[in-house]
């Protein structure tokens, strides 16, 4: 399904049964962030059987989960540019009542946390597993599910006040004995609140290979504040013969860079600023943009894109020859999906044996991270609201930033008068040093030793560019950091540090601020000379013996 679901076109996918291998994780991809139901991770419960995907475009702070004690039901919240889209995603099995039950209770209780407005569009929409001629087409009216199943349900339509946005008659399941096509799914809209739909039908042609439900597209008029996640540059595929003459020459003729030396803070403020819009400037305009690619898998190719298109023409062929059983559409359609399955489980275990047959130098490394990682469903991962302290949780994405900054840099509780004095004895000694002195060859030196592309700071002036130019920056960059020792003056480029806010693997509840831990992405600039002063202090420690011998790492 994800192979259709292009995530340009599609903001929401609600799956009933999903897959899910042996360690509890289901499949998607970082386009898309997973909901799962409630009580998921219970030892005592089956895996889910029903999730909701969410495309990353839609804001963290808009969506909300509702918590419903089955592993049977999801649902979110919504909010948009006019009004709130409540999804209750449901898989109801054919022989008991336990998720109706469960909603029932949820709906009952906390009626006004699935409708808090007037102004909500409700969806109750799944798999039910209930015949009724309510939603049944005309040649099925004798199908009707026994009272006990099927009258919970219809008790919790009316008590929901709900109503079919699917067409009566509508049918999305090929019976696997005689071929009969019955409704078993459905999807339904709150009926006291002006509709969004603007249509609500089956796409035949999209069944995928391994399911036997088609699947129910439904259009909403409603407007979501759009993420824009901003581009990155292509630094693997820049002329760097190009950039370091460009960057030479402008460079050169500035006259704020090409001073002797920086004496005060505003002019060493200046200079920096320069050098930034220069670094910028040229990277704009010489290295490419990293084009936003389709959802394609490593494994998939151009034979896998033509059976698709092959299997989804057959799969609309076989609904529109549904009314006759004995067409060869039927059969035609079963040996292509078979064949489309079978290529597809041949290309990934042919890419992955391939691959491992020709890996190589860094490659290895790559491997040894696939075969060591934590498991994961590879979708994007979310920060869902946080637990505060007073018991209540985070709304916006605001108060979730203050709520990891209060775990992540606690306001320390004793003050520095109340602490008891210390007292150094016998500490060692060392003859006075110079501070350390940059010199264009030593700049030069520290910039040959960064890796390429670690991650950027606020600037994303990549450690490539330094790398491939230090000939050319090496000098401008000596006078700024003398100035900076000088001056005692540190420049506020240098002071914007981005936090990025990752999980801790394998934590049981990730509502708890300490599940997550903190990354600084400091100024690339600012790292070469931090980097160089950590070099002298280090010679000047272990020269003088200043550090204890039993003393390791920081």
């Amino acid at each position: 399904m994800l192979s259709n679901a292009k995530p340009n076109e599609w903001d929401i996918l609600a799956l009933q049964e999903p897959w899910f291998d042996h360690l509890g994780k289901t499949r998607a991809n970082p386009k898309w962030s997973v909901t799962y139901p409630t009580p998921k991770g219970r030892d005592d419960l089956p895996h889910p059987r029903s999730i909701i995907l969410v495309n990353t475009n839609i804001p963290t702070e808009s969506i909300t989960q509702i918590p419903i004690d089955s592993n049977d039901i999801t649902a979110i919240k919504i909010n948009t540019k006019h009004k709130t889209l409540t999804i209750i995603n449901v898989y109801i099995a054919n022989n008991n009542k336990n998720t109706i039950t469960a909603l029932q209770d949820a709906w009952e209780t906390r009626e006004t946390e699935f409708m808090p407005t007037t102004n909500t569009e409700l969806l109750l929409l799944g798999d039910f597993n209930r015949h009724h001629p309510t939603w049944e087409g005309i040649s099925n009216t004798h199908l009707t599910s026994p009272d006990r199943l099927l009258n919970p349900l219809l008790d919790l339509i009316i008590n929901m006040r709900l109503k079919q946005a699917l067409p009566k008659g509508t049918p999305t399941l090929q019976a696997r004995n005689g071929g009969q096509w019955t409704r078993l799914d459905n999807v339904w809209r709150n009926a006291e609140s002006p509709s969004t739909i603007i249509t609500c039908d089956i796409q035949s042609n999209l069944l995928p290979t391994k399911t036997d439900h088609l699947p129910i597209v439904t259009i909403l008029d409603l407007q979501y504040h759009l993420i824009t996640t901003p581009r990155r540059f292509n630094f693997k595929q820049a002329n760097w013969e190009k950039y370091e003459e460009i960057l030479e020459e402008r460079l050169n003729c500035s006259e704020t860079l090409n001073r002797p030396s920086f004496q005060s803070a505003e002019g060493l403020e200046e200079a920096v600023n320069k050098l930034y819009r220069i670094l910028q400037d040229v990277t704009k305009e010489t290295i490419p943009m990293i084009k936003p690619l389709p959802h394609l898998k490593r494994w998939w190719n151009n034979d896998l894109t033509l059976k698709r298109k092959e299997k989804n023409h057959t799969s609309a062929a076989r609904f529109e020859w549904r009314g006759t059983p004995d067409h060869p559409a039927h059969e035609e359609f079963r040996k292509i999906s078979r064949e489309y399955a079978r290529d597809i489980d041949t290309a990934k275990a042919n890419h992955w044996k391939e691959w491992i047959e020709e890996v190589q130098g860094n490659d290895l490394w790559t491997v040894n991270k696939y075969m060591n990682s934590s498991p994961s469903n590879f979708s994007c991962q979310r920060i869902p609201q946080l637990k505060q302290i007073n018991g209540t949780k985070t709304k916006t994405s605001k108060e979730k930033a203050e709520r990891l900054a209060q775990v992540f840099f606690p306001i320390p509780r004793d003050t520095l008068e109340s602490l008891p004095p210390f007292i150094e004895r016998d500490p060692p000694k060392a003859p006075p040093n110079e501070f350390t002195i940059f010199t264009a060859e030593r700049v030069e030196e520290a910039l040959g030793k960064l890796k390429p592309h670690k991650a950027p700071g606020n600037s994303r002036i990549l450690n490539a560019a330094l790398k491939q130019c230090a000939v050319t920056l090496s000098p401008f960059l000596a006078k700024i950091y003398t100035a900076i020792c000088q001056l005692n003056y540190y420049p506020h480029k240098f002071r914007n540090i981005n936090q990025i806010v990752i999980h801790k693997p394998g934590r049981p509840s990730y509502e708890e601020a300490n599940a997550y831990r903190p990354i600084a992405l400091i100024e690339t600039i600012a790292k070469v000379q931090s980097a160089i002063i950590t070099e002298d202090l280090s010679y000047i420690c272990e020269k003088n013996g200043l550090l204890p011998k039993n003393q390791f790492g920081g």
